[in-house]
């Protein structure tokens, strides 16, 4: 009876498994399936970040060659002017020193810009007070009770 209760118990565990197994369907095919399928979604973006690459590469090639047309352009304007117009309208088309469009000289470093502002007041002479003193621009005490006696 032990053995009897035991060996049903042992097939009706299988017959439970084999139901549960294929109302689940954890099959390897199914496996294969989903790996195919996020293989082909990596390829498309891979495929999408090459095309967008591509896309910014033509477009800075694109635009390198706009400027360097648009400097032909503004170079041959000026040089007619120069040759055709007086010489105040020239200036105005080709202005020189540092207001050149295309100046193709190297910018001079000034070390004056460099400088970080700075964050105090100078001081007009040497022995008076900074900004960042205390008691700048507070008048003495003696100074204070004459202006309160004389406003009462």
């Amino acid at each position: 009876m032990l053995l009897f209760t035991i060996l049903l118990s042992l097939i009706f565990g299988i017959l439970m498994g084999l139901l549960i197994s294929k109302y689940f369907d954890f099959s390897s095919s199914q496996v294969k399936s989903l790996e195919r399928k996020i293989t082909e979604e990596q390829l498309k973006q891979k495929r999408y970040r090459e095309s967008v690459n591509e896309h910014f590469n033509v477009t800075a090639d694109l635009i390198h060659h706009m400027t360097e047309s648009y400097r032909d352009v503004y170079q041959q304007l000026a040089s007619g002017a120069q040759e055709l117009c007086d010489n105040e309208i020239a200036q105005k088309i080709m202005p020189t020193g540092t207001d050149a469009m295309f100046d193709d000289s190297e910018p001079q470093n000034d070390v004056t810009s460099l400088l970080p502002p700075k964050d105090y007041a100078p001081k007009d002479e040497p022995d008076s007070k900074g900004a960042l003193s205390e008691d700048y621009g507070m008048k003495s005490a003696e100074k204070i009770t004459e202006t309160n006696s004389s406003n009462f």
